[in-house]
This record gives C-alpha cells, structure tokens and sequence, in this order.
C-alpha cells in the first residue's frame, strides 16, 4: 500500500497534536469525567408501555406487508395497533401486534384474528375489517434474555359497547 503526501501531512498533524500538552490535558480530564459519570449511571431497565392485566382497547389501524424475509423464507404479516385504556392515563396507549400468516390452529394470527373477525382468519378477510373493534385484551410481558420486556396482547374478548355509554370507571 502506497501512502500520499495528504496521508503523510495528516499523519505528522495527529503525530504534533499528540505531542502537545494542551491536548494531553484534555484527555486526562475527559479520562476523570468518564470515571465519574461511569461511576453515576447503573444498567437501565427497560420498561413497558402497560402493566400485565386486562384492559379495553379498541383497534384503531391493520396494515399488510408483503413478503417480508424470514429464516423460513417469504411470508406476509398484518400489524395490528390495539388503543388500550389504561387507569391513571390521560391518554390511550398503543400496543402494536404483529401476526405472521400462517394456517396453524395454535397460531395468534388464527386465534386472535378469529376472534376479531368473527370467522375464520384462514378463510381470508379484508384487512380494515380488523379496524375499530372494541375489546377487552389480556396483557402478558414476554421477558427478553437481554432484559427487554415486551408487553403483548396474550388473549382478547371482542366486546359491543354502545357509543352512547357512560365513562367506564376505574
């Protein structure tokens, strides 16, 4: 490998500033600072959106995205966005849930799709059927072996609560 005249200037430049008492200083006291602050902050926990419990939540979006790249090959998935109701909230909190398609029984994208829809997801659907169905979701956190905690809709009950009710209590 060839080195330029640029590379050579570039290299007595690091090679002066390395040398000069100033810059020496700075990194010792950015070497002080960086004890200090190491010393401050612990290991942060992750923690998630909602509490484990049950909640009513309505589903306020549905998106398909296609061919998506798995260790299995290509498959489609829909996104679903549950606004759940949490006590002590001023405002809803959105929980996103992914369900892969496939046409296992067991599977979340049949028993949870079904239940929304009312039929059999297998059967296929429209995707804006998911949208604006009011239910009652089942939260369940998913520990991460590197700390992470998700919190996913575990079970849901489709509910039909009129527009006209009044507030739900707490």
């Amino acid at each position: 490998m060839e080195i330029n005249n640029n590379q050579i200037q570039a290299m007595q430049q690091v090679a002066n500033v390395t040398a000069n008492e100033k810059f020496l200083e700075m990194m010792a006291k950015a070497q002080q600072n960086k004890q200090k602050v190491s010393a401050q902050i612990g290991k942060q926990q992750y923690v998630p959106k909602v509490s484990e419990g049950q909640f009513v939540a309505v589903t306020t979006d549905a998106k398909l995205e296609q061919n998506l790249p798995t260790k299995y090959g290509l498959n489609d998935c829909i996104k679903v966005t549950y606004s759940i109701l949490v006590p002590n909230e001023t405002n809803p909190v959105d929980i996103v849930m992914t369900y892969w398609k496939t046409a296992s029984i067991t599977s979340l994208y049949v028993k949870q799709l079904s239940v929304l829809l009312g039929a059999d997801a297998r059967d296929g659907f429209a995707v804006s059927n998911l949208i604006g169905k009011q239910c009652l979701v089942s939260i369940k956190h998913n520990h991460m072996n590197d700390g992470r905690i998700f919190a996913n809709v575990d079970e849901l009950t489709l509910l039909n609560l009129q527009n006209n009710m009044s507030p739900i209590e707490f």
